[in-house]
């Protein structure tokens, strides 16, 4: 069974951000995504890699090179790659769910494990939502390309947890610098 500890980290989570359309919002998760699916930690040997990069399954593709220079990992997923595949699904349809949540997901060709990153939003913003409320959680998924039942089951999870009133109202009271809490919220299984 999958579990949202695995596939979203406390450093993908940004709370009250202030964004005023739709696009700036993936904009924004689409940064973050990039940065946790391309950034070695720093003192990256080569012998191991970061848990964000083991996530998205992007080691560096030259162990001997990494190994030189620990800052080096070459960028495979771009953000504009990234934000061309989550607003290529928006175009298929809103990922809005109603009550403000939304959840954005896009298939990504060469990721090997899920991601995922968390927006909470100072100010609700328009997201074609069925209920057509102001959007202000955001929660974008990243999966391989081929990936399709762990992809429903992902989503299935991910609406199950934000369709819950009492964990999006606490992540609506986060403040800026809560984001170890939104994520305790997010991964709590109790």
């Amino acid at each position: 069974m999958v579990e949202l500890s695995n596939i979203i980290d406390s450093s993908n989570i940004a709370c009250r951000v202030d964004v005023a359309s739709k696009k700036k919002a993936l904009h924004q998760l689409a940064l973050i995504l990039s940065s946790a699916v391309n950034t070695p930690v720093e003192g990256y040997s080569g012998e191991h890699e970061n848990d964000a990069t083991k996530k998205a399954g992007n080691g560096s593709s030259n162990e001997a090179e990494s190994a030189d220079n620990p800052d080096s990992v070459e960028e495979q997923f771009s953000e504009m790659d990234i934000l061309d595949a989550l607003i290529g699904r928006e175009r298929l349809g809103s990922t809005a769910l109603g009550h403000g949540i939304a959840l954005p997901h896009g298939r990504i060709a060469g990721l090997e494990q899920p991601v995922a990153a968390m927006i909470t939003l100072a100010h609700g913003i328009e997201f074609d939502a069925p209920d057509e409320e102001p959007v202000d959680i955001v929660v974008a998924l990243l999966v391989p390309e081929d990936s399709a039942d762990e992809h429903l089951e992902i989503l299935s999870l991910m609406a199950e947890k934000f369709s819950d009133e009492s964990i999006t109202g606490k992540l609506r009271d986060c403040h800026a610098d809560d984001e170890l809490k939104a994520h305790q919220l997010i991964c709590d299984t109790a």
